[in-house]
């Protein structure tokens, strides 16, 4: 393999990874999101 295609498939690697990183560290911070929104529709909801 030449240099340029390894240093172009360890870029596609560390792209991957800092993309499920960032949807590792988004999906809690969004199901936090959708809890306070539906708590805030129930409370609309009970009054």
């Amino acid at each position: 393999m030449s240099q340029s295609a390894l240093k172009a498939s360890t870029i596609a690697a560390t792209t991957r990874l800092g993309r499920s990183r960032v949807c590792r560290r988004a999906v809690p911070v969004l199901a936090v999101a959708v809890a306070a929104l539906l708590a805030g529709c129930a409370q609309r909801d009970s009054i």
